[in-house]
């Protein structure tokens, strides 16, 4: 079953195949003009619009939480618990254009590195 545009959007054509994959997106589906801001650089967006920002990193992080446990995200066989940050999750966030979220990076904090001493 296909998912409808959200209203403002020109076409469910633009939506990401991620959000179509199955019969209930994981998370809202945003209008065209807001897919075209969640997978733009968010770099200067942090400190010009910190709002827009945070409205963003927020629906990233819905979206890798709804489809991480799922199974979407890693397959039927994959982990349901553990999210790897790689080529292989930025290509099945891709949009319809073969584009990558560039600001995902914002949204993955790296937990320290623990260094253990050897004695």
């Amino acid at each position: 079953m296909s998912i409808p545009p959200a209203s403002g959007s020109s076409s469910s054509s633009l939506i990401p195949p991620f959000l179509r994959s199955s019969s209930e997106s994981p998370v809202p589906i945003p209008s065209s003009a807001r897919l075209e801001a969640l997978y733009a650089s968010t770099s200067t967006q942090r400190q010009t619009n910190p709002t827009g920002y945070h409205i963003n990193a927020q629906w990233w992080a819905s979206v890798l939480d709804s489809t991480l446990s799922s199974g979407w995200l890693n397959g039927d066989d994959g982990d349901k618990l553990i999210l790897k940050v790689d080529e292989f999750l930025l290509g099945r966030l891709e949009n319809v254009e073969g584009g990558r979220p560039r600001g995902i990076g914002g949204v993955v904090v790296r937990p320290p590195r623990i260094i253990l001493a050897r004695g």
